[in-house]
């Protein structure tokens, strides 16, 4: 069993909605695909508070509280893979230039990042012949936001992305 300790930066009122309800509801899509994002880096609560704030200017909601969300998550091993690895990262290559090559089209950037994201975890799934519940990988800021990254000086920070919410155990949350 592998067990983190995370954080995940949101509004207060969502929080409050994912304490009462005892349940996230999953992004669509993300930097690495769809799931629930969590901060698992020793900078967790400074990661989770800027994520937090960073995304309420994004969607212009600059009267809104943000909170982080403290939380345990427990995976089988069989059921957690690390995105991070340098394998995982050549694989992540090639599958970008196979739909690029495609010629698929993508709004933007981040949509193909998304995808690439999303086919790799799919093409290890056929591998291992399961559906993973939980991976780990490193995400990068948006450039503009280089000088928070740098202020922590660790390199850019993993994240525990969860596919499965019935393995989250939610402990608290705190306004910021």
């Amino acid at each position: 069993m592998i067990s983190f300790s995370v954080t995940h930066g949101t509004l207060e009122h969502l929080a409050i909605s994912i304490m009462q309800t005892n349940r996230f509801r999953p992004s669509k899509e993300g930097q690495r695909g769809p799931g629930v994002y969590f901060w698992q880096d020793p900078e967790k609560e400074k990661l989770a508070k800027w994520w937090a704030n960073h995304s309420r200017k994004t969607k212009k909601l600059s009267n809104k509280k943000t909170a982080i969300v403290f939380a345990n998550i427990k995976v089988e091993e069989k059921f957690y893979v690390d995105l991070a690895t340098a394998d995982a990262k050549r694989m992540y290559v090639k599958i970008k230039g196979k739909l690029l090559e495609a010629g698929m089209s993508f709004r933007n950037e981040s949509e193909l990042i998304s995808k690439c994201w999303t086919e790799l975890l799919r093409t290890l799934e056929q591998q291992a012949e399961r559906d993973f519940k939980v991976f780990q990988s490193e995400v990068r800021p948006p450039d503009k936001n280089q000088d928070f990254w740098d202020f922590i000086g660790v390199g850019s920070p993993f994240a525990v992305i969860c596919l499965d919410t019935d393995i989250i155990e939610l402990k608290r949350y705190e306004c910021c």
